[in-house]
């Protein structure tokens, strides 16, 4: 799929420059299914605490894609933006690893659901498009795609439910009603069972604000969508039939709308991509070092593949394991884009992005 350009037309070029076009050049290639130059490569972190600061964000972003040669960028948000733009409060001075922590949520039970409501004004939003003009500024031909959130995996968030089943308990896995602890699958059965209706409406507020937020987005600079259902697609979330009903049709109208490049990401164990090959999807990222999950060579797919390295090494700094990993992905006969396999922790030493650049060569 063919994307819109937001490089302004000069009449002459620098060696700089051209290198921003190829790179945005041959990641066009990889999702239209055609071999570019050299795969392209990427990765992505959060930054902590600047990404409570869209400028120092931005910052942060456009210095790393930089330094390392990146080819394209996964804008990665702070993680809670879009349940904070719905009602759910967060202490941005308070991490639990990656994830500031709720002081409120906005759904106790499903007579809340109807407190759900579409916008297009919140302050978390408005200040993720901002992000993305900053962006766009400072990386002019890049492509820039920034990451949204299933209208499920919101809907989840919005209630204080973990959306990825290793974010459930160890001990007792499921998250409490009130009255016992269940697994979210069984509590979204429940509250389809109790109200189906106030559950679809909610999903639909949520969709017509990813909408509104991504065509927003577009007009700021964006080139598309990083689309993550996040361990949706895990059986402790979801059974198929419930995904069917609760997701998927969201997700195809959120996706339907993006003009751009579209990059579905279906985190954890038992991510299940195969069930996202359709159309609408250019590409799909997924763990193929979880449980449960294909190796890419061990799955035909229309769309593109992106991944080939573990982010839980990457983050650890264990450099033979990466750097073995991508040179094994390195060998594909098939194009593809060179990722970490989910969000790098802080963790992560600059030796391994070096590696990686290295290996890959990304300084062309």
């Amino acid at each position: 799929m063919s994307s819109t350009t937001h490089v302004s037309t000069t009449t002459a070029t620098t060696p700089r420059a051209d290198a921003a076009s190829a790179r945005r050049t041959r990641f066009g290639d990889v999702l239209a299914g055609r071999t570019p130059d050299r795969i392209p490569v990427t990765a992505w972190q959060h930054h902590i605490p600047a990404e409570s600061d869209v400028v120092a964000l931005a910052d942060a972003i456009a210095a790393e894609v930089t330094r390392y040669g990146w080819d394209w960028v996964k804008v990665n948000p702070r993680a809670t933006y879009l349940p904070e733009a719905f009602g759910n409060v967060y202490d941005l001075s308070d991490y639990d690893g990656v994830l500031p922590r709720a002081s409120r949520v906005l759904l106790h039970s499903v007579a809340d659901l109807h407190l759900v409501r579409a916008t297009t004004t919140a302050h978390s939003l408005t200040e993720h498009v901002r992000l993305i003009e900053l962006l766009r500024e400072r990386l002019p031909a890049h492509p820039l795609l920034p990451t949204v959130f299933s209208p499920l995996s919101v809907l989840l968030a919005l209630a204080g439910v973990p959306s990825y089943a290793t974010a459930l308990p160890t001990d007792e896995p499921g998250v409490s009603d009130g009255t016992a602890t269940r697994l979210p699958v069984d509590l979204l059965a429940q509250w389809v069972a109790d109200d189906s209706e106030a559950v679809h409406a909610a999903l639909q507020a949520i969709a017509d604000t990813l909408v509104d937020y991504l065509a927003a987005t577009t007009l700021a600079g964006a080139d598309g969508v990083f689309y993550a259902v996040t361990g949706t697609a895990n059986p402790a979330i979801t059974t198929p039939e419930l995904f069917a009903e609760l997701s998927t049709p969201y997700d195809d109208a959120v996706l339907g709308s993006v003009s751009g490049w579209r990059v579905l990401h279906t985190c954890g164990a038992h991510a299940d991509p195969a069930r996202f090959d359709r159309a609408g999807v250019d590409a799909i990222h997924w763990d193929a070092t979880a449980d449960g999950n294909p190796h890419p060579g061990e799955i035909f797919l229309r769309a593109a593949i992106v991944g080939g390295y573990s982010h839980e090494a990457a983050g650890r700094g264990d450099l033979d394991v990466v750097t073995a990993q991508v040179r094994d992905a390195l060998t594909s006969p098939a194009p593809f884009l060179l990722a970490p396999s989910c969000s790098v922790p802080p963790t992560v030493p600059a030796g391994v992005y070096e590696a990686v650049a290295a290996l890959s060569g990304t300084a062309g």
